[in-house]
């Protein structure tokens, strides 16, 4: 336990420090939290506000009796630590320092040294040394002798005549330009040739027919835009002008799936895409706002309803042709 408290001693000033911020960060935070109070309108979103304030208050006020327990542990152990130490310095003895002479050198001894040195052999002088002679008797003379037996001589390499089929290949000549006529310009007919052209009175076929460009799907045929139970378009009616803005009534019956309404101008095959629903709707307005035909240029046109199961499947289809007028 003395042992915490002499830390705590020691790191006084840290500790305190870190105190007051803990409780400055903690207490500005529930200040802001208070702010933000004033621009809540909801209740729930009130207690939320000040539920987190109070938190910030709590443990602000936390490092705030914490820093007030460390000064005040600190304060009381050196109060109590300074009366023993008093005590302890007046009942202990003071330091002597006892001052002893140096020892006497012994120079009986220095002397009895300095003879040896003086009476040893000096070191000779490496240079000064005689250069070694090399005996020649000492030498010993190494003759190789060859091994016994006949050595095989190696084997001597004649190259052999280049065959045909080696022989390097034969540049072919290069290819000779195949000569292209230039076509010639057909002359442009004169206006006396034109008239001496032989004039047909008259033929035995028939007039061909225009065709549509698509087959049902551009142009769909419709009285009444009835396609059964699934689906219904009542508005607008088969041949109907419609001039500004123009609600699309009709039934549309499923369950899980969904229905799609597309419009198309008479004579194109690309359906545009308007309104697409996920609930079933029985003879009300299947967009949800009417639809502005000032948007479109004046002509005929088709609707289309379209309804699609719960897997995604089509279910039935129907349309109905109206006019707009603008």
């Amino acid at each position: 336990m003395e042992v915490v408290v002499q830390n705590i001693v020691q790191l006084r000033a840290v500790l305190l420090i870190a105190c007051a911020a803990g409780a400055g960060i903690f207490l500005f935070g529930g200040l802001m939290s208070l702010r933000d109070l004033e621009r809540m309108s909801f209740r729930l979103e009130r207690s939320t506000v000040l539920q987190r304030a109070a938190t910030y208050f709590v443990r602000a006020l936390f490092f705030v009796l914490l820093g007030v327990a460390v000064f005040w542990l600190t304060n009381r152990s050196g109060a109590a630590a300074t009366p023993s130490a008093s005590i302890t310095g007046a009942a202990e003895t003071p330091f002597r320092v006892i001052v002893t002479p140096l020892p006497t050198a012994d120079l009986a001894q220095a002397q009895v040294v300095a003879q040896n040195v003086a009476g040893a052999t000096p070191n000779p002088d490496p240079f000064s040394m005689p250069t070694p002679s090399l005996d020649e008797a000492l030498l010993v003379t190494v003759t190789a002798t060859p091994l016994p037996g006949a050595v095989d001589l190696l084997p001597t390499f004649t190259p052999e005549p280049l065959l045909q089929a080696d022989a390097l290949p034969t540049i072919p000549p290069p290819d000779t330009p195949t000569p292209y006529a230039i076509p010639t310009a057909t002359p442009v007919p004169t206006s006396a040739a034109i008239a001496q052209l032989p004039i047909v009175s008259g033929t035995s076929e028939a007039t061909p027919q225009l065709k549509p460009l698509f087959d049902g799907v551009g142009a769909p045929v419709s009285t009444e835009g009835a396609c059964g139970d699934a689906g219904r378009l009542s508005q607008p009616e088969a041949g109907a002008a419609a001039a500004g803005a123009l609600d699309i009534v009709g039934s549309a019956v499923f369950a899980g799936g969904s229905y799609k309404i597309e419009i198309i101008p008479a004579g194109e095959s690309v359906w545009r895409h308007i309104w697409e629903g996920p609930a079933a709707i029985a003879e009300q307005s299947l967009i949800p706002t009417p639809l502005q035909t000032t948007l479109f240029p004046n002509g005929a046109y088709f609707v289309r309803l379209i309804v699609f199961g719960s897997n995604g499947d089509e279910i039935t289809r129907c349309a109905a042709s109206f006019m707009i007028q603008n």
